[in-house]
């Protein structure tokens, strides 16, 4: 969440890319802290998530149901 602070509030960023590759982390846990972030932050950045990895398609649900 502060990385995605930190960048939000960064005037040289114009968007957020996140590349996530959940090995030893699935990738639905990851999902879930990145909408909590979103949820707490004001994101006014477009961002995009690329998931792959354990359990990236449960996560790519989890991300698709949060609009």
């Amino acid at each position: 969440m502060e990385a995605i602070k930190i960048l939000q509030n960064d005037p040289m960023v114009s968007s957020i890319v996140l590349n996530i590759f959940g090995g030893i982390m699935s990738c639905d846990k990851i999902a879930a802290s990145i909408i909590q972030a979103i949820d707490e932050l004001t994101t006014t950045k477009p961002i995009v998530l690329r998931l792959k990895g354990s359990h990236s398609e449960s996560a790519k649900k989890m991300i698709e149901g949060k609009e």
